[in-house]
């Protein structure tokens, strides 16, 4: 979570956009998602294919789906939109976003354990 929260410090220091920030991340998870379902990424994306499955290996299709439905959540928020966010701007909602992914998920439904790994692998 350290790690993960200086990262995005420094990109928003550097001046990476929150809505940029949260298209990379969103990007990131859905193609994991695809990947993890066994489904081919475009022909000039395939060569992130071997990364992205092996990331997507530690997690669970629930764990991916969730880190997608939080990010859609954040970026509503930034774009002024309904959210669940309890933040009051960009910067404190990206921060929230980070905490809830890198925060252990309990539910029922999961394949693997989750009270043992964050809801991101982070």
């Amino acid at each position: 979570t350290a790690t993960a929260l200086a990262i995005l410090e420094k990109l928003l220091t550097f001046g990476e956009s929150p809505t940029g920030i949260v298209f990379w991340l969103a990007n990131q998870y859905l193609n994991m998602y695809v990947v993890k379902g066994g489904k081919s990424l475009p022909i000039y994306q395939r060569w992130l294919e071997p990364r992205l499955k092996s990331q997507a290996h530690n997690l669970t299709f629930e764990q991916i789906e969730y880190a997608i439905s939080t990010l859609a959540d954040c970026e509503a928020f930034i774009k002024g939109g309904a959210s669940s966010l309890k933040s009051t701007n960009p910067r404190d909602a990206l921060t929230e976003i980070v905490l809830k992914l890198a925060a252990p998920v309990a539910t029922s439904h999961s394949r693997t354990s989750r009270s043992s790994r964050s809801a991101v692998g982070v």
